[in-house]
């Protein structure tokens, strides 16, 4: 016998070949094909995976050709795997478009989009704020968001595919977490570059050291400027510049407050704070001859010795009005006058401010401004006042209501209030004059740093007012607190 593999002779009961080492053999489960020799006309045996064999009988190399049935049985077995395979990667393909399809199904209705469409408006409105305070790690930060946050609806409405599963989920936390680093850029403080102005009322002042502050007034009447990154050195240094310059007329001193004149009558305020300090500065008064009203209010105070002065408002209930060429001592003097008027009633006076009340409530304020300036502040009272008749009992005295404090009365009012006081009304005047600045302005948008700034400062104000306990005041100091107050309320009214 031959081997069909190699045409080598072999024993008849071999297995394999000796010598190529070829199964003789048909295994189990092989197709087999019979096919007759071209040489001896013998039957031949050969599997399906053979293409060339010897004649087991005669030897002869043998080259097969199939039959048409077994070429078209070879044909429909290889047609069978391949749609086997086929079938296999479509149902595969269709498992996958359904689970898409599922998963798109799902982003769609649920609440994630939702909040990753809010949470992305969020986060660019805070991009373009954090810009506009130059507060730009806050900026890049919440941009980063922005992106993160479009990038996790692309990806789960399908739009791009990223290849990792959940991705939009990830993306979302991570936009999320983003929050906290968020909060710590936008809390922190930014400094501007300052830029003094170089015109103006401006040009009175000396320029500061330190290069970095804001501007929140500055018009021909007035400028108010924080200087920040600076300290307590360089607050005294400031102010010995301001001395240098002039401002020593009326000068008060004290360890976080110096405000003074100069000759030309512009008012300078400076008030230091924890790592800035607060440069005021008024234009003069413009003052010229007036005539002393005629009014029933104007009659109930003397009129003053010059007539040099401002009217502010004039009405049937309240008369204010800044006089000039008012030293100090024509001041007192003309207090005096003023409660020898009968404005004698719960009256408090001390070293620059006198307020009263005669005896029908009508109230007055005078205070030393400075600078030869007094002020004079008259308010007609709103109670309905009885009529006197006069008898012989009536018995009527200009001499002043002793008070049951004279210590208190005697020293005025406390300074650390009348010094805060003072301050905040300052801060009102400045309040409003920048806020009908913010709401005139043509673009807005540009001053919401500043309007952030003054927010803060007016939020300050208020919570070291709340500090202040009225039921432990003094006479004297509950006095001057309410005529604080009430002006203060005033301008803010008037100004609404």
């Amino acid at each position: 016998m031959y081997c069909t593999k190699c045409g080598k002779k072999i024993d008849d009961n071999s297995v394999y070949c000796p010598e190529c080492g070829y199964r003789i053999k048909t295994p189990i489960g092989a197709k087999i094909y019979k096919g007759k020799c071209v040489e001896c006309g013998a039957t031949m045996e050969y599997r399906n995976d053979e293409s060339e064999l010897y004649c087991p009988y005669c030897g002869s190399k043998q080259f097969i050709f199939d039959s048409d049935i077994v070429a078209l049985e070879k044909i429909k077995s290889k047609h069978e795997e391949e749609m086997k395979k086929l079938d296999i990667t479509h149902e595969e393909k269709r498992h996958e478009v359904k689970k898409k399809e599922d998963s798109l199904y799902s982003y769609r209705h649920s609440r994630f989009k939702t909040i990753t469409i809010i949470f992305a408006v969020i986060c660019l409105l805070s991009f373009f704020l954090a810009f506009r305070a130059h507060k730009y790690l806050a900026a890049f930060i919440a941009l980063s968001q922005v992106i993160l946050l479009v990038l996790s609806w692309l990806s789960g409405m399908q739009i791009i595919d990223l290849r990792v599963k959940n991705i939009h989920m990830a993306l979302g936390a991570l936009a999320l977490i983003l929050i906290i680093p968020f909060f710590m850029a936008n809390s922190m403080k930014v400094y501007e570059r300052l830029k003094w102005p170089n015109e103006g009322i401006a040009q009175v002042l000396p320029d500061p050291k330190s290069r970095y502050g804001h501007i929140s007034i500055y018009n021909n009447d007035r400028l108010s400027i924080d200087i920040e990154k600076s300290d307590s050195d360089d607050y005294l240094k400031y102010v010995d510049k301001c001395i240098d310059k002039g401002f020593v007329i009326d000068g008060i001193m004290e360890n976080s407050y110096y405000e003074a004149y100069n000759e030309e009558g512009y008012k300078l305020r400076v008030t230091k704070y924890s790592d800035e300090y607060h440069i005021s500065l008024d234009r003069p008064i413009m003052m010229n001859i007036i005539s002393w009203p005629l009014s029933e209010l104007a009659g109930l105070i003397p009129e003053p010795e010059s007539l040099k002065g401002k009217i502010i408002s004039e009405s049937n209930d309240i008369y204010r009005v800044y006089i000039g060429d008012m030293n100090y001592d024509a001041y007192r003097n003309y207090v005096d006058m003023v409660m020898d008027k009968g404005f004698n009633t719960e009256y408090d006076r001390s070293e620059k401010h006198f307020s009263a009340k005669d005896v029908y409530g009508n109230s007055i304020s005078v205070d030393y401004e400075g600078y030869n300036t007094m002020y004079i502040s008259l308010e007609k009272s709103e109670e309905v006042i009885p009529e006197i008749i006069d008898t012989p009992d009536t018995v009527i005295t200009d001499e002043p209501v002793i008070s049951d404090n004279p210590v208190t009365e005697a020293n005025g009012v406390n300074p650390e209030l009348k010094k805060f006081l003072d301050e905040y009304e300052a801060f009102i005047d400045e309040y409003i004059a920048f806020m009908k600045k913010y709401e005139e302005s043509d673009d807005p948008l540009a001053m919401l740093n500043d309007y952030a700034k003054m927010m803060e400062r007016y939020a300050a104000m208020e919570k070291s007012l709340d500090a202040y306990n009225e039921d432990d005041m003094s006479s004297a100091d509950l006095a001057y607190y309410t005529e604080v107050m009430g002006r203060c309320s005033a301008k803010l009214l008037s100004y609404e």
